[in-house]
């Protein structure tokens, strides 16, 4: 092949491949804030529910693995006592800092 019809093809098949990506972009089903891995790193506060799977409890910090489908950690500053248990389904409101969930506020539902 000569030096011409490879520019073309190279060309060609790049314009092709930025409207495919353009149309996955326009069209494409993105899932509701839910895990870790579907939250921008732009987003602060965060609204997240799920099952409690395990709560380990440091003196005031305790750490307790979320549920919702992926597992997800969560840091709680609590002067007092934490009364989750394994099973609970929990709405967690608190900010996204690194790769791990700072709650202000839990909520147990039903």
């Amino acid at each position: 092949m000569d030096d011409s019809k490879l520019i073309q093809l190279a060309i060609s098949t790049s314009i092709i491949g930025l409207i495919v990506l353009t149309v996955i972009s326009l069209y494409g089903d993105y899932p509701n804030q839910s895990s870790l891995e579907q939250l921008s790193s732009n987003i602060i506060d965060v609204k997240i529910t799920g099952t409690v799977g395990k709560v380990n409890q440091f003196g005031k910090i305790s750490v307790i693995d979320l549920v919702s489908p992926k597992t997800d950690e969560v840091l709680i500053f609590e002067d007092g006592k934490l009364n989750l248990r394994k099973g609970d389904y929990v709405q967690i409101l608190g900010e996204l800092q690194e790769d791990q969930i700072v709650a202000h506020q839990i909520e147990v539902l039903e």
